[in-house]
């Protein structure tokens, strides 16, 4: 089908994106690949439909449907929030098994998106997969 002039959402592992980037451009390869796996970012683009007013948001930070899942995968350590006018702020989330970050804002945001950018992450001797996970956001 034709999309043009269609907003399209794409959601996937570094893996994956670089079958989809090789696609349309073959001479994205293995090489190429190895040369971003380090530094691919982890973004979160939130687009509202008009402006809101946003208070804060609540992050379930990690693999929090079992335990070791949760410890063999990454979780986000620091996070940048950016509004639409690209003001933005680092937060600092914990790294629990149990419970959520919340988030208030110090005033709250007339936005008409929230972009979250992993900043850092935590791993610790048991991770063994270079995955960020995150279980749910909310917004608030």
């Amino acid at each position: 089908s034709d999309n043009t002039d269609k907003e399209i959402v794409i959601g996937t592992h570094g893996t994956a994106l670089s079958t989809i980037l090789n696609f349309y451009d073959n001479s994205f390869g293995c090489e190429e690949f190895l040369r971003i796996i380090d530094w691919m970012p982890y973004i979160i683009e939130l687009d509202f439909d008009g402006v809101h007013k946003i208070n804060g948001i609540e992050i379930s930070n990690g693999y929090k449907k079992e335990e070791g899942l949760y410890h063999r995968n990454l979780r986000i350590k620091k996070v940048r929030i950016y509004d639409s006018d690209g003001n933005s702020k680092v937060y600092t989330l914990h790294d629990q098994f149990v419970g959520t970050d919340r988030i208030d804002f110090d005033e709250p945001l007339e936005t008409s998106s929230l972009r979250l950018e992993i900043v850092s992450v935590y791993k610790d001797k048991q991770t063994k997969h270079m995955d960020t996970c995150l279980t749910d956001l909310s917004i608030y």
